[in-house]
């Protein structure tokens, strides 16, 4: 951390430790790092932070704060930018204002196939300086979901042979 600037610490008492948190497809949003400290030395007020998810992020992948993707919370504005799976964080406030926040983001993916890992990558900035980078590592468990299908009805002239085959039916296996 370079001297005076703003800081990011999850757990332990080395600014950027990394931390890490696990989450279920499919399941509801689970919070990144509910244990976040966040410090300024020479400062009282901090003007950003981002949140984001790095090469491994895909689409369905959400960042939330209390389920919202977007809002204001007291000065704080953020609006999570689903295309490349950064949340920005805004506005003039406290230190205090922006760790309660940032204690408060969530992940969660659409994704029937989201992938085992993804890393998220963690900076504030004093309005002078970005902090160092911390990191969370996120390990996602995998849910194998049933195959689906409809019904379908398949018309033939009389007495005319028909193979069915599953493209008929439109199973699904997602």
């Amino acid at each position: 951390e370079r001297c005076g600037s703003p800081g990011v610490r999850r757990t332990g008492s080395d600014p950027g430790l990394d931390n890490s948190a696990s989450y279920t497809e499919q399941a509801t949003p689970v919070v990144l790092a509910s244990g976040a400290v966040v410090s300024d030395s020479d400062d009282t007020d901090l003007t950003g932070a981002t949140v984001f998810l790095c090469d491994d992020f895909q689409p369905g992948d959400v960042l939330s704060i209390n389920g919202a993707t977007s809002g204001t919370v007291g000065a704080i504005s953020f609006s999570y930018d689903d295309s490349i799976g950064l949340l920005p964080l805004t506005g003039t406030a406290t230190v205090a204002d922006y760790q309660a926040l940032l204690q408060q983001v969530a992940f969660s993916s659409t994704s029937d196939a989201p992938g085992t890992t993804r890393e998220v990558e963690w900076t504030v900035n004093d309005g002078t300086l970005n902090s160092d980078v911390a990191y969370t590592e996120l390990t996602i468990t995998p849910v194998n979901d049933p195959p689906s299908g409809f019904n379908s009805t398949v018309s033939t002239p009389e007495d005319t042979a028909y193979t069915l085959h599953a493209g008929v039916f439109y199973f699904n296996d997602p």
